[in-house]
């Protein structure tokens, strides 16, 4: 089954950003998280910003979440001197979701997890400016690429 999900790192920018779509589970967000992880590239101090407006359904509870994220412990450990994940969200199933992740990673973990309405909001909470994220990346790829000669690291799930 393709994963209802992308990332992709922008080593330059200290960002990586995820896109969530379709309907999701608690142990496809799991498999996100390990993947990224996973990454070359990987960096725990990069800023995760992850777009979840094309996400038709979520399948978690509380305590689906709560036990899952204790069985993370290890690769959450990588987060010792804290991090930032900002996700977009669209709908109030999905910012109550983010609000419960929240809940759990406050008491687990040093990744502060906050949820926003709005791209212009994300961006800032992201540490940039902007009202576009596509702009914004756009416009980072092209940089990254004329500097390095590179690009971003691209993870295609599905």
């Amino acid at each position: 089954k393709p994963m209802p999900y992308d990332i992709t790192l922008y080593p330059d920018l200290s960002l990586a950003h995820f896109r969530f779509f379709g309907k999701m589970s608690i142990s496809d967000a799991k498999q996100a998280f390990l993947d990224y992880v996973a990454l070359p590239g990987f960096d725990p101090a990069h800023v995760m910003l992850s777009d979840a407006r094309n996400v038709t359904g979520i399948d978690a509870t509380f305590l689906g979440i709560l036990g899952n994220i204790y069985g993370l412990a290890a690769p959450l450990r990588k987060f010792d001197r804290g991090a930032l994940s900002v996700v977009l969200v669209s709908d109030d199933v999905s910012f109550g979701m983010v609000r419960m992740l929240e809940q759990v990673l406050d008491m687990t973990s040093r990744i502060k997890i906050r949820a926003v309405w709005s791209e212009a909001e994300a961006l800032s909470l992201a540490g940039v400016g902007g009202a576009s994220i596509s702009g914004y990346l756009q416009g980072a790829r092209i940089s990254a690429h004329a500097a390095s000669g590179g690009g971003p690291i691209f993870v295609n799930s599905g």
